[in-house]
């Protein structure tokens, strides 16, 4: 779950997948999964494949193609990040505004 997390915290092209026996996380259960069959059957793992690999192309193309594509971030609004403000101190000034 750690690097879901990051792909999502940082909007990276993300696939999900679980099978359909298990249920959804609830707290990332509003994003799109992909479900394969718990009992692994051949025929049914073949087809989760075919289906696997179009949702990571489709993923892959939107991401690159289309400036408005976001995983999960963006669909709760705009950010702004903060930025700090540096200021560079000497070794006698730090210590006199310590004292």
């Amino acid at each position: 779950m750690f690097e879901l997390g990051m792909r999502l915290a940082f909007d990276k092209p993300t696939v999900i997948i679980k099978d359909e026996r298990t249920p959804y996380s609830f707290d990332i259960s509003s994003i799109e999964h992909l479900e394969y069959p718990s009992d692994l059957r051949y025929q049914s793992i073949n087809l989760f494949k075919e289906r696997l690999a179009s949702k990571i192309k489709e993923t892959y193309l939107k991401s690159v193609t289309d400036p408005e594509y976001t995983t999960f971030l963006k669909h709760f609004g705009t950010f702004k990040v903060a930025q700090l403000d540096q200021k560079e101190v000497s070794e006698t000034e730090y210590l006199a505004s310590e004292i």
